[in-house]
């Protein structure tokens, strides 16, 4: 692509495709059309992959988050094939309506980048108690992420939680583990996901024992990047105060309209799920003494 399709959401600096090309080796145009071309040609030769017509432009987003490796964007694109049929509940459809997590809680990608041209991500969660769980929130954080695969260009993730009205106490017990780490290990080893920054505002005591649980699922070059914020200023030494949400201290719009915009988004995606989300079978091929799992999958891309 020439230049990054700006969505009703998401805008680039001006720089921003020729920048993170270069940094990940792919600023010669020729050198990476081949790199598209012999991924496509390897899609096409997997005879496990349902649909073969993967969009050229979310193929190179893919390489993009794999530092410019073909053979890792091959890799991760097969785990998250895999991801998709081995946990299927975290892509299971749910009622956004009702749903009692999507009530109390404010998300999105801010429109502008940092110099660097990372992307911020807020989410601000008033929850007072979880009496059924916070599936839905991985289940939501999902068509987050697919929409930022699908539609965003790079250099990475700043995430910052604003718990301060958010009784964390409550939110550690209801924390699964399990579904902690199954769910951010679809994000960073299946979708390629990297953060650059995750940042928590809070004075709640009890963010120690919750990002305890975040760090015991991390791999600890993750765990070195959570900073604890006990007031939002202390916030602007990692991050652009003015791109940030008025209700933050920046020039951005509120959060709540943000927010908004994005799940208006991912309903329009919701509503299509069979076209965007990797659509995955088990076949067991009988080849071998033992059976062995094979995915099926497709995807497509919704537009913005």
């Amino acid at each position: 692509m020439d230049s990054i399709p700006e969505t009703s959401l998401l805008q680039f600096s001006s720089d921003t495709l020729q920048y993170i090309r270069k940094q990940r080796g792919l600023d010669n145009v020729e050198n990476l059309k081949d790199s598209l071309n012999n991924l496509h040609e390897w899609i096409q030769k997997q005879e496990h992959f349902k649909k073969k017509d993967y969009p050229k432009e979310y193929l190179e987003r893919f390489i993009i988050r794999s530092n410019g490796s073909i053979e890792i964007a091959k890799k991760k694109i097969d785990i998250l094939c895999t991801f998709k049929t081995k946990l299927p509940k975290y892509f299971e459809p749910f009622d956004m309506d009702n749903s009692y997590i999507l009530k109390i809680m404010q998300c999105a990608f801010l429109p502008k980048m940092t110099k660097d041209h990372s992307r911020i991500f807020v989410l601000k969660n008033r929850g007072q108690h979880y009496d059924s769980g916070i599936l839905d929130f991985f289940k939501y954080f999902m068509m987050i992420i697919e929409y930022s695969a699908s539609h965003d260009y790079t250099n990475g993730l700043i995430a910052i939680f604003d718990y301060t009205e958010n009784n964390i106490k409550e939110l550690s017990k209801a924390t699964n583990p399990v579904e902690l780490q199954e769910a951010l290990t679809i994000i960073m080893e299946g979708y390629n996901i990297k953060f650059n920054g995750i940042h928590y505002l809070t004075s709640s005591k009890w963010i120690d024992t919750f990002v305890g649980l975040l760090k015991n699922v991390l791999r600890p070059s993750l765990g070195n990047i959570i900073r604890v914020h006990n007031n939002v200023e202390s916030i602007y030494e990692y991050v652009p105060k003015d791109i940030l949400p008025v209700d933050f201290g920046g020039q951005e719009k509120p959060l709540n309209e943000l927010s908004g915009v994005l799940k208006t988004l991912l309903v329009i995606g919701y509503k299509k799920l069979s076209r965007i989300l990797l659509q995955c079978s088990l076949a067991i091929s009988h080849a071998m003494n033992t059976a062995t799992v094979r995915v099926y999958c497709f995807f497509d891309v919704h537009n913005p």
